[in-house]
């Protein structure tokens, strides 16, 4: 089973601040999706 990017970035980030219950702030996951976005178009072209 594949995980999801959420997912993915979230074990990401509790893994470097060494935090089993760390979660992103309000809008920063949102603004991650973005770049991620952003990059990708960039990409694809």
């Amino acid at each position: 089973m594949a995980i999801d990017l959420h997912e993915q970035g979230l074990l990401l980030l509790r893994q470097a601040l060494d935090n089993s219950t760390a979660d992103f702030r309000p809008g920063q996951w949102e603004a991650i999706q973005e770049l991620l976005k952003e990059r990708s178009l960039k990409t694809s072209h």
